[in-house]
Protein backbone atom coordinates (compact mmCIF):
# COMPACT_ATOMS: atom_id res chain seq x y z
CA UNK A 1 0.00 0.00 0.00
CA UNK A 2 1.56 3.30 -1.04
CA UNK A 3 0.85 6.80 0.24
CA UNK A 4 -1.52 7.32 -2.68
CA UNK A 5 -3.60 4.26 -1.74
CA UNK A 6 -4.72 5.66 1.64
CA UNK A 7 -8.47 6.14 1.75
CA UNK A 8 -9.46 8.46 4.56
CA UNK A 9 -13.14 7.50 4.28
CA UNK A 10 -12.27 3.83 4.93
CA UNK A 11 -10.18 4.78 7.96
CA UNK A 12 -12.96 7.00 9.34
CA UNK A 13 -15.48 4.21 8.78
CA UNK A 14 -13.27 1.84 10.79
CA UNK A 15 -12.99 4.39 13.60
CA UNK A 16 -16.77 4.94 13.64
CA UNK A 17 -17.36 1.17 13.74
CA UNK A 18 -14.93 0.78 16.64
CA UNK A 19 -16.66 3.62 18.52
CA UNK A 20 -20.05 1.92 18.07
CA UNK A 21 -18.66 -1.50 19.10
CA UNK A 22 -17.13 -0.09 22.28
CA UNK A 23 -20.25 1.90 23.12
CA UNK A 24 -18.60 5.32 23.30
CA UNK A 25 -20.97 8.26 23.42
CA UNK A 26 -20.47 11.98 22.83
CA UNK A 27 -20.85 12.79 26.55
CA UNK A 28 -17.77 10.75 27.35
CA UNK A 29 -14.21 11.98 27.39
CA UNK A 30 -13.40 14.64 24.83
CA UNK A 31 -10.08 16.18 23.83
CA UNK A 32 -10.71 19.21 26.05
CA UNK A 33 -11.08 16.84 29.04
CA UNK A 34 -7.63 15.36 28.53
CA UNK A 35 -5.07 16.94 30.82
CA UNK A 36 -2.20 18.33 28.80
CA UNK A 37 1.41 18.52 29.91
CA UNK A 38 1.18 22.28 30.42
CA UNK A 39 -1.78 21.81 32.78
CA UNK A 40 0.02 19.21 34.90
CA UNK A 41 3.10 21.41 35.25
CA UNK A 42 1.08 24.16 36.94
CA UNK A 43 2.33 24.42 40.48
CA UNK A 44 1.25 26.13 43.64
CA UNK A 45 3.63 28.85 44.80
CA UNK A 46 6.32 27.41 47.04
CA UNK A 47 8.56 30.12 48.50
CA UNK A 48 11.43 27.73 49.28
CA UNK A 49 11.43 26.30 45.77
CA UNK A 50 11.15 29.80 44.30
CA UNK A 51 14.22 30.86 46.31
CA UNK A 52 16.15 27.82 45.05
CA UNK A 53 15.18 28.56 41.45
CA UNK A 54 16.20 32.21 41.86
CA UNK A 55 19.60 31.19 43.22
CA UNK A 56 20.14 28.93 40.22
CA UNK A 57 18.90 31.59 37.79
CA UNK A 58 21.29 34.17 39.25
CA UNK A 59 24.29 31.89 38.73
CA UNK A 60 23.41 30.14 35.46
CA UNK A 61 22.20 32.93 33.18
CA UNK A 62 25.50 33.21 31.25
CA UNK A 63 25.72 30.91 28.21
CA UNK A 64 29.32 29.88 27.46
CA UNK A 65 30.45 30.58 23.89
CA UNK A 66 32.57 27.44 23.82
CA UNK A 67 33.08 24.36 25.92
CA UNK A 68 36.38 22.53 26.36
CA UNK A 69 37.16 20.11 23.54
CA UNK A 70 38.65 16.75 24.52
CA UNK A 71 39.38 13.49 22.82
CA UNK A 72 41.48 12.44 19.83
CA UNK A 73 44.06 15.18 19.01
CA UNK A 74 43.03 15.20 15.33
CA UNK A 75 39.34 15.58 16.26
CA UNK A 76 40.25 18.33 18.74
CA UNK A 77 42.18 20.20 16.03
CA UNK A 78 39.32 19.92 13.51
CA UNK A 79 36.75 21.05 16.07
CA UNK A 80 38.92 24.04 17.03
CA UNK A 81 39.24 25.04 13.37
CA UNK A 82 35.48 24.76 12.91
CA UNK A 83 34.98 26.80 16.09
CA UNK A 84 37.26 29.56 14.75
CA UNK A 85 35.30 29.69 11.49
CA UNK A 86 31.88 29.79 13.19
CA UNK A 87 32.70 31.97 16.21
CA UNK A 88 31.90 35.20 14.36
CA UNK A 89 28.37 33.89 13.77
CA UNK A 90 27.75 32.08 17.06
CA UNK A 91 29.47 34.62 19.33
CA UNK A 92 26.91 37.43 18.93
CA UNK A 93 23.98 34.99 19.16
CA UNK A 94 25.31 33.52 22.40
CA UNK A 95 26.02 37.01 23.77
CA UNK A 96 22.45 38.11 22.96
CA UNK A 97 21.07 34.98 24.65
CA UNK A 98 23.19 35.63 27.74
CA UNK A 99 22.03 39.25 27.79
CA UNK A 100 18.39 38.15 27.54
CA UNK A 101 18.95 35.62 30.34
CA UNK A 102 20.53 38.34 32.52
CA UNK A 103 17.56 40.67 31.96
CA UNK A 104 15.19 37.81 32.77
CA UNK A 105 17.12 37.08 35.96
CA UNK A 106 16.88 40.75 36.96
CA UNK A 107 13.14 40.76 36.28
CA UNK A 108 12.66 37.64 38.39
CA UNK A 109 14.74 39.25 41.15
CA UNK A 110 12.34 42.20 41.08
CA UNK A 111 9.38 39.82 41.27
CA UNK A 112 11.06 38.10 44.21
CA UNK A 113 11.54 41.46 45.98
CA UNK A 114 7.91 42.35 45.31
CA UNK A 115 6.75 39.03 46.76
CA UNK A 116 8.93 39.50 49.85
CA UNK A 117 7.75 43.09 50.39
CA UNK A 118 4.07 42.18 50.01
CA UNK A 119 4.15 38.85 51.75
CA UNK A 120 1.76 38.83 54.68
CA UNK A 121 1.83 35.16 55.39
CA UNK A 122 1.05 34.43 58.99
CA UNK A 123 1.83 31.25 60.82
CA UNK A 124 -1.04 29.12 62.03
CA UNK A 125 -0.45 30.15 65.65
CA UNK A 126 -0.48 33.87 64.68
CA UNK A 127 -3.75 33.38 62.82
CA UNK A 128 -5.30 31.56 65.80
CA UNK A 129 -4.17 34.37 68.12
CA UNK A 130 -5.72 37.01 65.82
CA UNK A 131 -8.96 35.00 65.62
CA UNK A 132 -9.12 34.82 69.43
CA UNK A 133 -8.61 38.60 69.70
CA UNK A 134 -11.33 39.23 67.11
CA UNK A 135 -13.72 36.85 68.91
CA UNK A 136 -13.11 38.71 72.18
CA UNK A 137 -13.76 42.04 70.46
CA UNK A 138 -16.96 40.61 68.96
CA UNK A 139 -18.14 39.42 72.40
CA UNK A 140 -17.36 42.82 73.90
CA UNK A 141 -19.19 44.62 71.11
CA UNK A 142 -22.19 42.27 71.46
CA UNK A 143 -22.39 42.91 75.20
CA UNK A 144 -22.13 46.67 74.64
CA UNK A 145 -24.93 46.52 72.03
CA UNK A 146 -27.08 44.54 74.45
CA UNK A 147 -26.40 47.04 77.28
CA UNK A 148 -27.21 50.00 75.02
CA UNK A 149 -30.40 48.30 73.80
CA UNK A 150 -31.52 47.86 77.41
CA UNK A 151 -30.77 51.50 78.17
CA UNK A 152 -32.80 52.60 75.12
CA UNK A 153 -35.69 50.43 76.26
CA UNK A 154 -35.57 51.97 79.73
CA UNK A 155 -35.49 55.50 78.30
CA UNK A 156 -38.43 54.77 76.02
CA UNK A 157 -40.46 53.56 79.04
CA UNK A 158 -39.92 56.87 80.86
Amino acid sequence: MSANDVNIEDIMAEIRTEIKEKGYTSDMLSFKDVVSVSQTETEIFDKRKFTELMAYLNTAYRVPVARPITGNPLVVFVKKVIRKFTLFILGPVVDHQSEYNAFSARAFNMVSCYINENSTTLSESEMCRKIEILELKLQTASKEIERLSQKISELEKK
